[in-house]
């Protein structure tokens, strides 16, 4: 009985701030695309332009979309020919150490090439060249990620263009409750 109670308190120590999280979290940061998130969206042709920025208001017919210059642009809803969310940043280290071990293998292959033909100085086998050729591209990688996670983009998430909060936060004089509706199809 002892031992099932201290498994019970440590499940319970482990799951604390997790739900102390879970509650402290605002309910706003939840939401799919509401107002506060980052978005792109891509306009129907002949304009096709690009819009990134923070959606600062959904309204039925528009969004208002704050671009990296600061700048608050009113977009038609019936100009939108995508709407997506960002799910936050990553790196590109995956890609980096693809390209580091391309190019480190290739490296590799040459010097260790280069080196098994030119036997005047050093005598290197074919287990040799091999070894060298790993080495290139455990090297490559290496250094293609670490350069790859200095780079960050977006992942982005489609969403339908009905989505978005079809009306905001609605302004009430109840303190520091607000009301709101939320529409998604």
């Amino acid at each position: 009985m002892q031992t099932s109670l201290r498994c019970t308190f440590s499940r319970s120590a482990v799951l604390a701030p997790l739900w102390a999280t879970m509650l402290l979290t605002p309910v706003a940061a939840q939401e799919e695309g509401g107002v506060g998130s980052r978005i792109r969206i891509v306009l129907l042709p002949p304009a096709s332009d690009l819009v990134v920025g923070t959606l600062v208001e959904s309204r039925a017919d528009s969004l208002r979309v704050e671009t990296a210059s600061g700048e608050v642009l009113a977009v038609s809803r019936t100009t939108i020919s995508r709407l997506q969310v960002s799910r936050g940043r990553h790196s590109k280290a995956g890609l980096g150490a693809l390209i580091g071990l391309a190019t480190g293998l290739g490296g590799g292959l040459f010097a260790g090439t280069t080196a098994h033909r030119e036997t005047q100085f050093i005598n290197i086998t074919t287990g040799g060249v091999v070894l060298i050729t790993a080495l290139g591209g455990a090297v490559g990688a290496g250094l293609g990620a670490l350069i790859g996670t200095a780079f960050k983009a977006d992942r982005w998430e489609a969403l339908p263009l009905v989505s978005l909060e079809a009306v905001g936060p609605a302004k009430s004089r109840l303190g520091p409750l607000t009301i709101g509706l939320a529409i998604a199809f």
